[in-house]
């Protein structure tokens, strides 16, 4: 079942980050984007709080920290 789940959120364009461990999606345009980093504002899954989605402005998403960096 997580397999599915995992995969149905990549499809949807949710970027795993390996560092704080858990999906975020990016909101609209980037700020900023470049081959390092993916800067804007970002949908998360707060696993802390029952994985609930909270939204972070201005949020840096660390390319190296992907699922899908090589």
């Amino acid at each position: 079942m997580r397999y599915y789940a995992i995969k149905e959120l990549k499809q949807r364009g949710w970027k795993f980050h390996n560092k704080f461990s858990t999906f975020f999606l990016l909101l609209g345009e980037p700020k900023t984007e470049n081959k390092d980093y993916i800067e804007g504002k970002f949908k998360f899954f707060d696993f802390e709080q029952d994985w609930v989605i909270r939204t972070k402005k201005d949020f840096k998403f660390e390319l190296a920290f992907s699922d899908s960096a090589e």
